[in-house]
């Protein structure tokens, strides 16, 4: 969780950063308006009331919080094409509905990832050395019991108790996540580095 103290206003290198990553966040918005000129227009003009308010914008994930600007952007569009379209041609009308509620559902890849890196970066320090990794040969290394056992020189139920252990801190701090508990051994594979 991020504190206030955390919290900073942004930064011209900042924004500056953000630009030189457009292409993700045009990508993104695309992904929701299935156009890409309108991506580009709703990029620009997030940057652009980024730049305007830049004083008055306190965050402590400058990308996180630009991910959420244009996705709040995407959904406003996406309002606005509605009531515009007016008729229900083609079924219009219910494939924005549709995608609004995606929109509005759906955790953006971005803060998804931010959020799961420092939940696994604050698991990984309540855990003893010895039950870190055990767990990760046993769910990343795919080793047995009796392998583990004897690379680890300890007992078969020890290596149960230091997994079980090592999944009682993951279910607590990912109470929030729990529907992607079944995927922690690929999250793993992709923010090892981190922890």
């Amino acid at each position: 969780m991020t504190t206030a103290k955390d919290r900073h206003i942004i930064t011209v290198d900042e924004i500056l950063n953000l630009n030189k990553e457009k292409v993700r966040y045009i990508t993104i918005a695309e992904s929701y308006v299935k156009d890409h000129s309108t991506a580009e227009e709703i990029f620009s003009q997030c940057l652009f009331k980024l730049v305007q308010t830049m004083d008055s914008q306190y965050v402590s994930d400058p990308r996180a919080f630009f991910v959420s600007a244009v996705k709040n952007r995407c959904i406003n569009f996406l309002k606005r094409k509605r009531r515009e379209c007016g008729l229900n041609e083609y079924g219009l009308i219910e494939r924005t509905e549709t995608e609004i509620k995606r929109l509005e559902k759906q955790c953006s890849q971005e803060e998804f990832k931010t959020d799961v890196s420092k939940i696994l970066a604050k698991c990984r320090k309540q855990m003893p050395d010895l039950t870190y990794e055990v767990f990760m040969a046993k769910r990343l290394d795919r080793m047995s019991y009796q392998e583990i056992s004897k690379v680890f020189m300890i007992s078969a139920s020890r290596v149960n108790f230091e997994i079980q252990r090592a999944l009682k801190i993951f279910r607590k701090e990912f109470k929030d996540y729990m529907h992607i508990i079944v995927l922690l051994p690929f999250i793993f594979i992709l923010v090892r580095g981190i922890i």
